[in-house]
Parts: C-alpha cells; sequence; structure tokens
C-alpha cells in the first residue's frame, strides 16, 4: 500500500513498486554489446541520411510526392514531414490538406497505402496550384 493511501485507510490494488516515475518501465534499455551497439548507430544514421536526402530533394523540386507513390524508400518518413517539403506548401497548408483527407499528422507514408497516397499527393499540387494562382492574381 503506497504511504499517502496508508494514512488516509485507502488501500491500492496495485503494487506500490510498479508507480516508480523517474525511471519508467517503458524505456528501451541499453544495448550491452559494443559493436552490436554501434551497428546499431550506423543504421539509425543511414535511415536519417536517406531520410533528408529525400526530403532535400522534394524540397528541391527534383521529385514529386507523385513519384513516391508506392516507393519503399519513403515508407518510414511521416507524411506530415513530406508534405511540408513539397514547395509551396508550408507547414499550415500541408497540415490543413491532410486534415481534410482524414490523414493523422503521426502517419508514416508506407501505411497510406497506394490510393491515399495518390490522394494526398494530388491535393498537395493542387493546392500549391491554387495558392500561387491566387497570389499572382493579388485576391
Amino acid at each position: 500500500m503506497a504511504r499517502s493511501r496508508e494514512l488516509s485507510g485507502i488501500t491500492t490494488s496495485f503494487a506500490t513498486r510498479a508507480l516508480n516515475y523517474k525511471h519508467p518501465h517503458c524505456y528501451a534499455r541499453r544495448v550491452a554489446d559494443p559493436s552490436a551497439r554501434s551497428a546499431a548507430v550506423r543504421l539509425a544514421e543511414d535511415l536519417r541520411e536517406r531520410r533528408d536526402t529525400l526530403v532535400r530533394r522534394i524540397a528541391d523540386a527534383e521529385l514529386r510526392l507523385s513519384d513516391l507513390v508506392g516507393d519503399e524508400s519513403a515508407g518510414p518518413v511521416k507524411v506530415v514531414v513530406l508534405a511540408q517539403a513539397v514547395p509551396g506548401a508550408g507547414k499550415v497548408g500541408s497540415r490543413r490538406v491532410l486534415e481534410e483527407l482524414g490523414v493523422a499528422p503521426g502517419t508514416r507514408w508506407g501505411e497510406l497505402g497506394a490510393p491515399l497516397a495518390g490522394r494526398v499527393a494530388a491535393a498537395l499540387e493542387l493546392a500549391v496550384r491554387d495558392d500561387g494562382a491566387s497570389r499572382a492574381s493579388g485576391t
């Protein structure tokens, strides 16, 4: 029984040792083997580099979101990150489009599936095109 509960006379139905808020059990444990740890670090660095390259290519307009439909390399990247990288989309516009399509902010590109990924790409390209046309006309 927890100490404060003990004083109030209220019993608890769980072990008080489970209430260790400073060191919750949900944290990942460190890898004990140094070679396995270095391999994991190299893998994480490689994944980050590939993600950054993909986002940079979208931002530089070398690659479009519609080109990534069905592409395995974009699978682990979050849709929000890719949408914000589209030139002219911006943070607010890309999040608005994703919200209209019902895509959660934490969804990854590989989780979308080809039909929804195609709709996301088309909607973002349309939003950027419409926004650019409205800015050019001055409205």
